[in-house]
């Protein structure tokens, strides 16, 4: 927490830096400055949907099911390929019974990080290409 509220200290207006603190604070119980840190977070950057999401998860843990849906929603509708939102939506609707649309939820998260997973596996090869045309042109270059 001292490592984060330091760096919160020299970039204070850095939403993501307040929304880690915020998380912090949360899961350490302190919900009225979790809360005041996480609205800040959002209010410098409303489409922060890290944020959004993590003041979700601070309303879910600490017995607000609702305001963490709506979070959950939110950082959604900024970020459709957030599967992590998608995935606490999920929980959110298997807390209430409703299974089905919890399933959704979930199927939509995997099939976001399927698709992530396949665009950095493509960007990790198409690195190594780009390296092994700039290595070939550049020892073919010296002769």
């Amino acid at each position: 927490l001292q490592v984060i509220k330091k760096a919160n200290e020299l970039k204070p207006n850095y939403s993501d830096g307040l929304s880690v603190q915020a998380l912090i604070l949360s899961e350490m119980n302190d919900k009225g400055r979790a809360l005041v840190l996480f609205d800040k977070a959002i209010m410098l950057e409303p489409k922060n949907s890290f944020a959004l999401n993590h003041k979700g998860l601070h309303f879910k843990t600490h017995g607000n099911k609702d305001k963490a849906r709506e979070c959950f929603e939110l950082a959604i509708k900024v970020d459709p390929n957030f599967s992590i939102a998608h995935a606490n939506l999920g929980d959110y609707y298997y807390d209430i019974s409703k299974n089905d649309k919890a399933i959704e939820c979930f199927e939509r998260a995997g099939q976001i990080y399927k698709l992530l997973q396949n665009w950095k596996e493509a960007a990790v090869l198409f690195e190594k290409w780009i390296f092994k045309l700039e290595y070939t042109n550049t020892k073919s270059s010296r002769f």
